[in-house]
């Protein structure tokens, strides 16, 4: 836990803001990407016109089957991580640090974690692990090396163009939490009310969120009965720090030093002749965030990099966004419902052939 605020809770919450303004194109596409897949391929103003005009609203479902057909790709052909010997002397150490990390994959069902990701990846152009030690099940900790996250609770920087968004600044995983498990894990949510931005309802995303009612001093009602979850952003950032690369006299060793550290030991490395060059590191950070309140700071699980990782699939360039398969595929899909409709209507409405009788047999 840090000593002071790393980053305040309305900057958080402006990135959180930008970034669903800024993609919530992208995030309705994802949602009607998932519709088709699941076999929601009509809309209901479709439907409802569709059955006005005395048509069937058929679905004719070819997009499941060729998802299905890929993930079954994927999961033939998994990928493992294998560790290789430099030397025949590591050979045994090698072979342990392979079977750790299948025994972890195995512990937390990674395999399967990263096929949900990787159908997410398929279906809206983004899929999202998250990487982390649980302390629920094992007080020791467990280590959850993928845990699939869905798309549409993350938000991140807006200027990030880069596969994998390798050049985001910030990444933003957004979780709705009951306030009973909310309260258990922050106790300060027990003492201070945060305040909170209008709640978009019809979303799936919302802006934010409130707990429970609240009483006109502004603090919460809780015999309201209208018990609303905590919205819980948790935010990962980097932040590039100064440091000095200290050459060790001695031994010969570069050393590296912050930049308080080294103005303490400047003196004494000038006396011992020691050569330094200035040099910027990235320190990853973390935060938990409701409302305007901070509930929870400090480093990030990782100083390599964010632990919440996303895969992209296609680029859409002019919209600075990532798209799926299904996006080719959603005309297509919708125009065979249509067309099988109609002929099914043309069949059933269609008057009879005729019938064959001599000629002279009517009088007209």
């Amino acid at each position: 836990m840090a000593e002071k605020n790393l980053l305040d809770a309305e900057t958080i919450q402006e990135w959180y803001r930008e970034s669903k303004s800024e993609y919530d194109e992208w995030r309705q596409e994802a949602r009607d990407c998932y519709d088709l897949v699941a076999g929601w391929q009509w809309t209901k103003a479709e439907e409802q016109e569709v059955r006005e005009k005395r048509r069937i609203p058929v679905v004719m479902n070819r997009i499941g089957p060729y998802i299905d057909a890929i993930l079954g790709y994927q999961i033939n052909n998994r990928k493992e991580i294998r560790y290789l010997p430099r030397e025949n002397s590591d050979s045994a150490l090698a072979e342990v640090r392979t079977e750790a990390r299948r025994w972890a994959d195995d512990l937390c069902d990674a395999e399967d974690e990263i096929t949900d990701a990787f159908s997410d990846m398929v279906i809206c152009g983004m899929g999202w692990t998250d990487s982390r030690m649980d302390y629920s099940i094992d007080p020791d900790g467990r280590l959850i090396t993928a845990e699939r996250l869905d798309p549409l609770d993350m938000a991140w920087d807006v200027t990030a163009m880069k596969r994998n968004l390798m050049d985001a600044s910030y990444v933003i995983h957004a979780r709705k939490m009951k306030r009973e498990q909310a309260e258990a894990r922050w106790p300060i949510l027990e003492t201070v009310t945060p305040t909170y931005a209008d709640d978009d309802e019809t979303s799936q995303f919302p802006l934010d969120g409130t707990n429970t009612d609240y009483d006109e001093s502004g603090r919460e009602s809780r015999d309201s009965g209208t018990e609303r979850p905590y919205l819980i952003l948790r935010c990962q950032w980097y932040e590039d720090e100064t440091i000095y690369r200290v050459a060790d006299p001695q031994s010969g060793q570069l050393i590296n030093l912050t930049e308080d550290k080294f103005k303490k030991l400047k003196e004494l490395l000038e006396t011992s002749g020691a050569k330094w060059v200035k040099s910027s590191k990235r320190h990853y950070y973390q935060s938990f965030v409701t409302g305007d309140v901070v509930l929870e700071e400090g480093d990030c699980p990782s100083q390599e990099g964010f632990t919440l990782r996303p895969m992209c699939a296609k680029r859409d360039r002019n919209n600075k966004t990532w798209y799926g398969m299904v996006r080719s595929w959603k005309d297509p899909q919708k125009f065979s419902n249509k067309f099988f409709s109609d002929i099914l209507y043309i069949l059933a409405t269609n008057r009879k052939g005729g019938a064959f009788i001599e000629s002279g047999a009517l009088e007209d």
